[in-house]
């Protein structure tokens, strides 16, 4: 003989299951965080809710410092000066190890007023009007306004 339940048990029986059921239900249709989710937990207490987890730490793109000489800002913007040099040896294939030292006149808001060059060898004047645009091409930092000196040294490939 089978025993039916009464009345009374089927509800509890009804909650007893929805109490179990209820904590998977949420805990399976919580967002998730980067990696696997975290398995549900059965409680048969009230529910705490788990501590956040931290963000993840902001990465803050590192700037470099400003250049803090003329040297400096050449040996940034140095791919133009190099391509000038290339030209000067197609020009000149015996051209050798050379250095060119620039000096450099801003006004108080940075723009390039006059630049000058002193070169170590001789190069032509197509080589020379390239680097005068590479040098135009170039931005200082206003710590470095006003007359400033800078060498760049070119050696051959």
């Amino acid at each position: 003989m089978t025993r039916t339940p009464s009345r009374t048990q089927r509800p509890c029986r009804a909650l007893a299951l929805a109490a179990l059921l209820v904590p998977l239900a949420i805990a399976a249709c919580a967002p998730t965080t980067q990696g696997a989710a975290s398995p549900p937990v059965l409680a048969s207490g009230p529910q705490s809710t788990p501590a956040p987890a931290a963000p993840p730490a902001a990465t803050v793109p590192t700037v470099p410092p400003p250049p803090a000489s003329a040297s400096d800002v050449l040996a940034q913007g140095r791919a133009p000066f190099d391509a000038c040099y290339a030209l000067a040896r197609k020009i000149r294939p015996d051209l050798p190890r050379t250095s060119v030292e620039m000096t450099f006149a801003m006004d108080a808001d940075g723009k390039l007023l006059t630049v000058d060059f002193a070169y170590r060898h001789r190069m032509d004047d197509a080589a020379k009007d390239c680097m005068r645009k590479a040098a135009e091409g170039l931005t200082f930092p206003p710590s470095l306004r006003g007359k400033q000196t800078g060498t760049i040294v070119f050696t051959p490939p």
